[in-house]
């Protein structure tokens, strides 16, 4: 109760008064660790569970994109190994660094439409803002608008994309935007 009161006032003091009425969530971690909070508007929530039992919808769960990315691929985080996740949404990506299995840095950023161009830019950056001392293991991309994700060589970090797995009557190419939140996790 007590972490939940700390970060709700840290919500209300990056967000304001909305986010008074948020019900908030935390990472379970060891005590001491990075942990990563989000929160969702309560009446928000109610009416998205409320439309799931009134449509007989069978509503696994309601979670950020990242921690849907983090916990789809989680075996990809080992804890021997740091690694860069970046989630691309329109306009913007989300830059988590997951040092040995643990939180270290999440930011989000706004990006144009030149952003694959400088991905490897963007990840040096956050690099130097995470005070990260050594270039992680691997950078792991997820962009399903750019299956293709051509990177430049000689980049100092190796970049891999990722993509879901085909399923019938779902297309990772045109459907990959919606796919994390259709995987039942």
């Amino acid at each position: 109760e007590e972490e939940l009161a700390v970060v709700r006032l840290a919500f209300i003091a990056t967000y304001g008064d909305v986010a008074s009425r948020w019900s908030i969530r935390l990472s379970d971690e060891t005590p001491g660790l990075p942990r990563v909070a989000a929160g969702i508007d309560s009446d928000f929530l109610a009416a998205i569970e409320q439309l799931a039992a009134t449509t007989k919808v069978h509503l696994t769960s309601v979670q950020p994109y990242l921690i849907a990315a983090v916990n789809h691929w989680r075996q990809h985080f080992a804890r021997s190994q740091s690694r860069w996740l970046v989630l691309h949404e329109k306009n913007r990506v989300c830059l988590a660094l997951i040092d040995h299995a643990r939180w270290h840095w999440v930011r989000c950023v706004r990006v144009g439409d030149d952003w694959p161009e400088r991905l490897p830019e963007l990840v040096e950056h956050e690099v130097l803002l995470s005070g990260t001392e050594s270039a992680p293991a691997e950078v792991l991309v997820f962009a399903p608008e750019h299956p293709s994700l051509a990177l430049r060589s000689g980049t100092r970090q190796p970049f891999h994309g990722l993509r879901l797995k085909d399923r019938s009557g779902f297309s990772p190419i045109n459907d990959g935007q919606f796919g994390l939140a259709m995987l039942g996790e």
